[in-house]
This record gives structure tokens, C-alpha cells and sequence, in this order.
């Protein structure tokens, strides 16, 4: 059974909360079906992700 390394996970999560902020953003700007809060929990959710990810990976791995 494959069990990625702890880095993947980090890694997969700067991808998905990008997507997730990406989308978001895109769709306030083109006034998608979404509802409007659906998309700023999006956002917040997404940009908090983010943050998080970022500072484990670059405090962890680049640093």
C-alpha cells in the first residue's frame, strides 16, 4: 500500500487552495450561478489554506 510523505500533503494543498482561490475569484468577477456567500467562504477558506500551507512549506522545506 502507497503512503505518501508528509510533504505531499502540503504540497497538494497549495494546489487545491490555489484552485479554490482561483475559482473564487473568477467566479465573483463573472457573476457565476454560485450564491455570493458561497463564494467568499470559498475565498476565506481558499486564502486561509493558503497562508497555512505556505508558511509550512517554506518554514519546513525551503528554509
Amino acid at each position: 500500500m502507497f503512503i505518501p510523505q508528509p510533504a505531499f500533503f502540503d504540497i497538494f494543498g497549495l494546489i487545491v487552495f490555489g484552485f479554490i482561490v482561483i475559482i473564487s475569484v473568477w467566479a465573483l468577477r463573472t457573476k457565476r450561478q454560485l450564491p455570493r456567500w458561497v463564494l467568499i467562504v470559498l475565498l476565506l477558506v481558499g486564502i486561509g489554506g493558503l497562508i497555512i500551507d505556505v508558511s509550512i512549506v517554506y518554514t519546513i522545506y525551503i528554509r
